[in-house]
C-alpha cells in the first residue's frame, strides 16, 4: 500500500458538527469518512495510544474518544483487525452489506482497546 496516496481523515480536524455527530453515534460519521476515499481499494481506521494521549492534552476531543472508537471497531462485523500491537491497532473497514448493518456486538474480540488506552507515558 502506498500510504501517501490515502486521504487521511484527522477525526480532531472535522468540523464541529462532525465531530458532535461523531462523539453522539460514531459508526454513521466512519462509514461516510470511511467510504469515500480518493484512490480505490481498502479504507483503514488507525487508532494509536498517541492519539489518545493527544486527545486527552489537548482536550480537542474528550479523553476516551479513541477507547470508544476502538470499542465499536472491535465489536462491528464491519471492522476486521489487521494490526494489532502494544500502541495502535489498525482496522480494515468493508462496507456494510445488508447482513452487517444490525446491532454492534459487545466489544472483546480484540485485545487493542486497552492496549491504546492514555496513559502516563510518553508515546
Amino acid at each position: 500500500m502506498h500510504y501517501d496516496d490515502r486521504t487521511q481523515v484527522i477525526l480532531s480536524q472535522l468540523s464541529a458538527g462532525t465531530q458532535r455527530q461523531l462523539l453522539a453515534d460514531p459508526l454513521p460519521v466512519l462509514r461516510r469518512e470511511l467510504t469515500t476515499p480518493a484512490v480505490p481499494g481498502p479504507s483503514y481506521l488507525v487508532l494509536t495510544r498517541a492519539q489518545a494521549e493527544a486527545s486527552r492534552l489537548t482536550g480537542l476531543l474528550p479523553d476516551d474518544t479513541v477507547r470508544r472508537l476502538a470499542d465499536l471497531a472491535a465489536g462491528s462485523p464491519e471492522f476486521r483487525a489487521v494490526y494489532v500491537g502494544p500502541d495502535a491497532v489498525v482496522y480494515e473497514y468493508a462496507a456494510p452489506t445488508p447482513a452487517t448493518t444490525g446491532p454492534v456486538a459487545p466489544a472483546g474480540a480484540t485485545p487493542a482497546p486497552d492496549q491504546i488506552q492514555p496513559s502516563g507515558r510518553q508515546p
